[in-house]
Parts: structure tokens; C-alpha cells; sequence
């Protein structure tokens, strides 16, 4: 007798795509002190994981950033030579395309899309705009014979 054999194929599993993110010690440290709490305060009437709580927080938050979240991140994580070649290439694309933009088009773009508002001229050490900046913050280039000076 010939036996049919049936060959099984393994069934598919829907998976969920899971995006993974590194939490320093320090936020670590906190998410566990967190969770610590609620497993106090809430005596085990709540089963609360790491992602869950996480989550949670994630969702409360806005879809879009505030202007004031989005500068507190460029001052935490700008980086003068990632900005220097993005800059240098804006210039070289437009050129390539037959288009005239300058360093001080992409820098004054640049700026345009930091703020809305423009922001007031700073004061220098003679009075006059003459580019040497007597007050600066550390993410600042002083242009020396420019009236203008380098702000990311």
C-alpha cells in the first residue's frame, strides 16, 4: 500500500514590528524607580512592565514637538562639523543645479528655520556691529570683519 504522506507547512505568525530604543543608566535608573513606586502605592493591583510604562509615557506625549523641546534638543546635540557639511552641501547641490546660493544663504536659511521671530542683535564690546560678539553661547561662531555672525 502506498501511504500519502502530509507535509505540514508551518504556519505563519503575525509579528508586530518592535522598535527598540537604549535607555542611558541614568533613565534606566529612573524607569526602575518608577515602577518600584507603582508596585508600592498600587500594591499589585496594577501589572506594570518596563515597555508598558514607557509606552505610556510615550503616548501622553504630542504628536508634535514644541518649539521649546525641539531648541533643547539642538542645544543638547548639535554638532558644528555635521552642520558645516550639510551646509557645504546645499551649496554644491545648488550649484550643481545651476542655482546661486552662498554659505551665508544656507546660514541665513538655517537660522529662518531655528525661529519664527527674529532675534535681537546682540550687544558688542564698542557699541558698533562690527561681527565681534562680546556675548555668546557656547553652540555660537563669531565671524571676525562680518556683520553677521555664524549661529546654527
Amino acid at each position: 500500500m502506498d501511504e500519502v504522506v502530509k507535509k505540514h507547512k508551518p504556519t505563519k505568525s503575525i509579528s508586530i514590528k518592535q522598535d527598540r530604543a537604549t535607555l542611558t543608566l541614568q533613565v534606566s535608573a529612573k524607569v526602575d524607580a518608577w515602577l518600584k513606586q507603582i508596585e508600592e502605592k498600587l500594591s499589585g493591583s496594577v501589572v506594570v512592565n518596563r515597555s508598558d510604562l514607557v509606552n505610556f509615557f510615550l503616548e501622553k506625549q504630542a504628536e508634535v514637538l514644541s518649539k521649546d523641546q525641539i531648541e533643547k534638543i539642538r542645544e543638547t546635540f548639535f554638532d558644528e562639523v555635521r552642520f558645516a557639511q550639510w551646509a557645504l552641501t546645499q551649496v554644491k547641490e545648488s550649484k550643481r543645479k545651476g542655482e546661486s546660493l552662498s554659505l551665508k544663504d544656507v546660514i541665513n536659511l538655517s537660522k529662518a528655520l531655528d525661529s519664527d521671530a527674529p532675534r535681537k542683535p546682540r550687544k558688542t564690546k564698542g557699541g558698533g556691529s562690527t561681527g565681534a560678539v562680546s556675548e555668546k553661547s557656547p553652540n555660537e561662531s563669531t565671524v571676525f570683519g562680518s556683520d553677521e555672525t555664524i549661529k546654527p
